[in-house]
């Protein structure tokens, strides 16, 4: 099965499968993202873990740069390098993460089992976004629960990633820091450097949802954007 595949066709095509669906951000994807999926991996009730990256985009502080999806698909690339992709594989949303994660009750015949993890802060609070397992499992026939998504006391934030990359090179030491000590040096400075190269402006990435906007609510032509 390919890492970067399509997704899985419809569930009469799909074996009955236990799959473990890894939705979020990893804006970028770092030691304790891998650290989950690999502990996934070790679990006997799991047969594939599907890492799923949301298209939404996420701000770089001190900066009005952001880190796109595409970035996030590529770095998993790297990480992967050596896993079993029979068993592990990436899927880009084309909405929100939780929402593709979801979609999955539609995707496995009656009888699978789904597995979806979350955070293990969020596991601990409760998430209201996967508040319809329960109803979709019981119209559905198909097993599922939430697990914590497990990082060995891992306590790395994305957005102290991101922090380390605004800040240059004087960030790059936290920055790969933060990432999987499997790595060789060369990938290591190969994620710095995708990271670097892919900020996007946030105005660019803003400018079709805005101008979507302006143009639907008939607010007049619009001249420029400019963060501020």
């Amino acid at each position: 099965m390919p890492l970067f595949g399509p997704e899985p066709p419809l569930h009469a095509a799909l074996p009955l499968r236990r799959i473990a669906l890894y939705p979020g951000a990893f804006r970028p994807p770092h030691a304790a993202h891998v650290h989950a999926v690999h502990a996934l991996l070790q679990r006997r009730d799991i047969d594939e873990v599907v890492v799923i990256v949301s298209n939404r985009c996420r701000p770089v502080p001190g900066t009005t740069r952001v880190l796109g999806a595409d970035v996030a698909e590529k770095i998993w690339g790297i990480y992967l390098r050596g896993f079993d992709t029979s068993r592990v594989r990436v899927e880009m949303a084309s909405e929100t993460a939780i929402r593709h994660a979801l979609e999955y009750f539609h995707r496995v015949p009656p009888g699978s089992t789904l597995y979806f993890c979350l955070g293990e802060a969020d596991f601990a609070s409760g998430d209201p976004r996967f508040q319809s397992i329960a109803e979709l499992a019981e119209r559905t026939g198909i097993a599922a629960s939430i697990i914590a998504a497990p990082t060995g006391g891992m306590t790395v934030r994305g957005t102290d990633v991101r922090a380390a990359l605004g800040q240059r090179e004087a960030g790059r030491h936290a920055f790969l820091a933060a990432l999987p000590d499997y790595l060789t040096e060369t990938e290591r400075q190969d994620v710095w450097e995708l990271c670097r190269a892919n900020l996007k402006a946030m105005s660019e990435v803003l400018a079709p949802t805005i101008r979507t906007i302006v143009e639907r609510q008939a607010l007049g032509p619009l001249v420029e954007l400019r963060p501020v």
